[in-house]
């Protein structure tokens, strides 16, 4: 229990998944979840994973939102989390009263069944966490005092096999793919030299994916013939690549993302991993330069009541059909289960006015933009725009469908602000900003100390030494009586908040 990382769910090699797709987030986290969650497998619709804190945390399972959660906690059992699902199986572990407080291995069918005691007889404690079709692994102890031992099994305590190898002290096996599994052995009974290792369903079958260039590695992920994890070693540094692997050492391609430090691949799918990067969800398409940020399609959640800022996240898995599960995080640190799911581009167009203003100067003009929470002063993103010869602007953004205020504001334009526009699932068309000329110091205000710029900047032109080209309120190259004509109009008014 309380491990950091955790194995992906049994996945066929189908992946529904277009390249760089735009994404939404849907929040899986609920109040009667506890103060955390985490999703960390997902498949045909459904999602799994844990919720609550260190010592009532409880698995979880939804199917694609966060009131469909059901709390799946073995009988027994005070604490418990679920790592893997496919089809109506799902793996994972629980510890407490009905397993002598002792971790035990689980597996469920649910919605149709509760859950099977995969814990082999005679061992004190096992967990599991990936799932394949019929076959689950993880990993056990024969005693108190032995090291894990990776495990396979087929459906029940007796079914199981360990995979054990001659060689090492301690493994664990985070998933499986049909007849294959990957997971890690190591030299210690804590700790240790880290080897990434793969098996094809005996102990004696082992290959180990562990390569001079990264001499510590370990794989969490497998599907078909693709392996993925991480590995340290003289290349990085001292911090941790996502790696990929086809079945040998010799096959590695680190896929750290260019500009990210330290990276972890988690899980793999038809051509497609995710991880996470300095902090931050990732998803790859076979390659350390295909590789896209999800956190950016966290902007915009709501949690009762108010914007959820969360600054990190983390992606466990995928599924067929294009869906990633996770967590992010907040400032705070706690955790909140999410899912992504694929999205049709949202595009944010309308056009802006600028009051007072040369046509002939429009185009090209900078536009700063803030999505914020509605009715308040929380931006939840802000973008620059610029303006085309009729005054129309458009960007893509990634923020969640919801209800937001829009704010615009130019250099030397007081700021305007749209109320309770609806972002849908194709964002929002047809905006429409008058932005008032004057603001020469840009402080969102039209008052003395504009007059003062502008009267500093009279009778100048671009070159001169006394020009300021915010001064030029009218756009026509030069700041003259004009340009006074537009402050003394405007004079005393303020933008909005």
């Amino acid at each position: 229990m309380g491990r950091v990382l955790r194995g992906i769910a049994g996945l066929c090699a189908c992946l529904s998944l277009a390249a760089h797709a735009q994404y939404k987030a849907i929040l899986l986290h609920s109040a009667g979840l506890g103060p955390n969650s985490w999703a960390y497998g997902t498949g045909g619709g459904a999602q799994v994973g844990a919720g609550g804190d260190a010592f009532t945390r409880h698995a979880f399972y939804w199917n694609g939102s966060a009131g469909s959660v059901v709390d799946i906690n073995p009988t027994g059992c005070t604490l418990s989390e679920v790592f893997g699902i496919s089809g109506t199986q799902e793996t994972g572990d629980g510890s407490g009263p009905g397993t002598q407080s002792h971790t035990h291995a689980f597996l469920w069918n649910w919605p149709w069944g509760g859950a099977v005691d995969l814990n082999p007889s005679g061992f004190y404690s096992s967990s599991a966490e990936g799932i394949s079709g019929s076959f689950q692994v993880g990993g056990g102890s024969p005693t108190s005092s032995d090291p894990t031992h990776a495990l396979l099994w087929s459906g029940t305590a007796a079914s199981y096999v360990d995979l054990h190898p001659i060689g090492f002290l301690r493994s664990y096996a985070h998933s499986v793919s049909g007849s294959s599994q990957v997971g890690f052995g190591s030299d210690a009974f804590l700790g240790g030299n880290l080897h990434a290792l793969l098996w094809s369903g005996t102990a004696a079958s082992v290959v180990d994916l562990t390569s001079a260039a990264f001499p510590y590695s370990e794989a969490y992920g497998i599907s078909g013939n693709t392996e993925v994890g991480y590995g340290n070693g003289p290349p990085s540094n001292g911090n941790n690549h996502a790696l990929m692997w086809t079945g040998t050492a010799a096959s590695l391609v680190d896929i750290n993302p260019p500009g990210i430090t330290t990276s972890v691949a988690h899980a793999v799918l038809g051509g497609a991993e995710v991880g996470w990067g300095d902090g931050r969800a990732l998803l790859w398409e076979g390659s350390s330069p295909s590789a896209t940020e999800l956190q950016p399609f966290l902007k915009g959640l709501g949690y009762q009541g108010a914007p959820l800022i969360l600054l990190g996240s983390q992606a466990w898995a995928l599924d067929a059909d294009g869906n990633i599960v996770g967590n992010g995080t907040d400032s705070g640190g706690s955790h909140y289960a999410v899912m992504w799911v694929q999205s049709p581009t949202r595009t944010i167009s309308g056009s802006v006015t600028l009051q007072n203003y040369s046509p002939s100067a429009v185009a090209g003009t900078p536009i700063s933009v803030e999505i914020r929470w509605p009715g308040t002063a929380i931006v939840i993103d802000s973008y620059v725009v610029t303006l085309d010869s009729a005054g129309n602007f458009s960007f893509v953004t990634p923020v969640n469908p919801g209800s937001f205020d829009i704010a615009m504001k130019a250099s030397h334009w007081l700021r305007k602000k749209l109320l309770n526009q609806t972002l849908g699932e194709t964002g929002i068309s047809g905006l429409h900003f008058s932005l008032i000329n004057g603001d020469i110091n840009g402080d969102n205000s039209i008052s003395l100390a504009d007059f003062g710029q502008l009267k500093l900047a009279y009778g100048s032109v671009p070159g001169s030494g006394n020009w300021n080209a915010n001064a030029d309120l009218d756009g026509n190259g030069s700041v003259g009586l004009s340009d006074f004509g537009i402050l003394k109009l405007h004079y005393g008014l303020s933008g909005d908040s």
